[in-house]
């Protein structure tokens, strides 16, 4: 009774994986790409907590942008007054909501300081 489809899923996925591991991000983000759009939006696979990771390895910062204001509209996660500014992806998809800032910030080409880490108190 298991679902014909699952092992060219999971062939996939391992591709997926095993391209990213050799450090082929931007080709291991449009295999995630493929899989999203062939499972969405029910994700069996959980790739979504991949496809931000993999969007900035290539530095794809557009399409994380892209992605990220689609997810919002699937998935109801505006905030009040349904502005796209206002998308509550904090409490779906925290590592979404982390990633599309440090895409911002990553995207005016400067990188941050992180000899300031250690002055943290």
């Amino acid at each position: 009774a298991q679902w014909p489809g699952w092992s060219w899923l999971r062939a996939f996925w391992l591709h997926m994986h095993c391209l990213a591991g050799q450090g082929m991000h931007r080709t291991s983000l449009e295999v995630c790409k493929f899989l999203l759009a062939a499972t969405l939006p029910r994700d069996p696979l959980r790739l979504l907590l991949f496809t931000d990771y993999l969007s900035l390895r290539s530095r794809q910062f557009e399409q994380l942008a892209s992605l990220v204001t689609h997810l919002a509209t699937v998935y109801g996660l505006h905030g009040p007054g349904n502005s796209k500014n206002a998308a509550r992806l904090d409490l779906a998809f925290p590592n979404f909501a982390y990633s599309s800032a440090l895409a911002a910030f990553m995207k005016d080409g400067t990188c941050p300081d992180l000899k300031l880490l250690n002055h943290l108190s």
